[in-house]
């Protein structure tokens, strides 16, 4: 946290080195093995305590409903770990990776929320759980 009272995250892009399907699983996903590096690009993510939940793109052709992965992240927490009575948060993206390049910027965003909130909460999951 840089500023008192918001956290600042990053979330980097990545770049699929290489990438072999494997058997479809029982939830309609395909079992993956692939190679990938983290690349020097990412998004900004700035969140801080709020009376309701926002969420703001500096891109406007970003959807802010519920089909965006962040909103999905944020309502998937606070459903399954949950939010401290009367915490809410805002969160404000600023997109640098390119949407829709394959680049993970959407994933690696939510992970991000994830991430933050359980350090907010202090929930106390390990990784494994918000996966």
């Amino acid at each position: 946290m840089s500023e008192v009272g918001v956290w600042r995250m990053r979330s980097y892009a990545k770049i699929n080195l290489g990438l072999h399907v494997l058997e479809r699983l029982d939830n309609g996903y395909h079992q993956i093995e692939t190679g990938m590096v983290y690349i020097d690009w990412w998004d900004q993510l700035n969140i801080r305590q709020a009376a309701s939940f926002e969420f703001h793109v500096s891109d406007s052709t970003i959807p802010t409903d519920d089909q965006n992965l962040v909103v999905k992240a944020y309502r998937a927490f606070e459903d399954h770990v949950g939010l401290a009575d009367g915490h809410h948060y805002a969160i404000d993206l600023m997109k640098q990776v390119p949407t829709g390049a394959g680049l993970g910027g959407g994933s690696a965003n939510a992970a991000a929320v994830l991430l933050a909130l359980n350090e907010l909460e202090q929930s106390g999951c390990t990784k494994e759980d918000l996966i």
